[in-house]
């Protein structure tokens, strides 16, 4: 890397933090912590061993719960999710993991975050979805106030569970609407599990009045992500990597206005696209398709926000104003007041080029300096 480019990569990556974002697509699971699993497994690192079997050192519990260039599928990849399961199932647990994944957020100067999770992932030890949910918000408020940030909660159903449960599942989501649960989701392995089986629950959620977002496209062709919008209402498609295999569905996507939430990152890790050369992300942007930028698992892919940004501008050729309009795209879309969405927009519009940046434009903890955050 030349002098030149070098310093260009730092300018970036500096304006990528400085940028105030919004993460519309990032998961519970996959922002624990290896430390934090160490300390809520064994009573911390150095604590007194509560069990005898299983990983003890940072090393070997993170080489189990993120990835480490061996995944070959979506398959392998929500495997390394699924380790950290053992630690989730109690209200302490998941009060301090939501605590902490906005506290990463809110690191990395992300000004909105929808924070997604599985609530039957994590009642296996008594806790009911109920339970789970008001846990996650709990955590999730209290970091609220501490990161003066804003974001709401999706109740992620999986595409695996009985088509039951996510109806009962959905009828407890609602309930928690006024508390902070901002939309439903369908999640897990697309291979298989077809959209349709759960459109008894995507109907409950919506005419609760929760957003409706699914992962579709990504495992499975753009037929998944027909069905996602003709039959569950999908709003927003969780990555919808295969968007273009279709022209009809695109068209639909396109003329529908709605949102692809892509990761860019975590797509490769699960071999939804092979390389970040070959992410749609720009293509999908320059064909009039609304594209968010987003960190999905941060923990599990070793990423975060700003991180992902800089991604997109290094990596997939997009220009700072690309990226500026993908968090314009996003607040537009969020799950959110009109208020917090006038928010969002005023944030965005006072961000500086990058080679306008001065020490003036930052404050030390990565915002602005015209009082727009505190």
């Amino acid at each position: 890397m030349t002098g030149m480019s070098a310093s260009m990569s730092v300018s970036l990556e500096k304006w990528a933090h400085m940028l105030p974002k919004v993460d519309l697509h990032v998961h519970l699971e996959g922002c624990v912590r290896p430390q934090t699993f160490l300390e809520l497994r064994w009573g911390g690192s150095r604590g007194q061993q509560r069990e005898r079997a299983g990983p003890q050192s940072l090393e070997s519990v993170s080489s189990k719960m993120q990835v480490d260039g061996t995944e070959r599928s979506l398959a392998d990849y929500l495997r390394k999710i699924e380790f950290v399961y053992q630690v989730t199932q109690t209200p302490e647990a998941l009060r301090r993991i939501a605590f902490e994944a906005v506290a990463g957020a809110a690191g990395e100067n992300v000004a909105y975050i929808e924070l997604r999770g599985g609530p039957l992932l994590h009642t296996r030890r008594g806790l009911t979805a109920a339970d789970v949910i008001a846990a996650i918000l709990d955590g999730m408020h209290e970091a609220f106030e501490v990161f003066k940030v804003s974001g709401g909660f999706i109740v992620a159903a999986l595409r695996d569970h009985p088509p039951e449960d996510n109806v009962q599942l959905a009828r407890v989501a609602v309930k928690f609407k006024d508390r902070g649960v901002v939309g439903f989701d369908l999640a897990g392995n697309e291979d298989g599990y077809p959209c349709s089986d759960h459109a008894r629950a995507f109907a409950i959620a919506r005419e609760g009045g929760l957003g409706i977002t699914v992962h579709a496209g990504e495992a499975a062709g753009a037929d998944s992500i027909r069905d996602a919008v003709l039959v569950l209402g999908a709003q927003r498609i969780g990555h919808g990597i295969r968007l273009a295999e279709d022209r009809q569905v695109l068209e639909l996507v396109r003329e529908n206005a709605i949102p692809l939430e892509m990761c860019p990152t975590s797509n490769v890790h699960t071999q939804a696209v092979r390389s970040l050369a070959e992410h749609p992300l720009k293509s999908y942007l320059e064909a009039g398709v609304r594209v968010t930028i987003n960190d999905d698992d941060p923990q599990t892919s070793r990423t975060n926000m700003t991180r992902e940004v800089a991604l997109a501008m290094e990596e997939l050729r997009l220009s700072p104003n690309d990226v500026v309009e993908c968090m314009r795209t996003a607040a537009d879309h969020a799950f959110a007041s009109e208020a917090e969405k006038a928010r969002l927009h005023t944030l965005l519009a006072g961000v500086p080029s990058p080679g306008n940046m001065s020490g003036d434009n930052m404050s030390g903890s990565g915002g602005f300096s015209d009082g727009t955050r505190t």
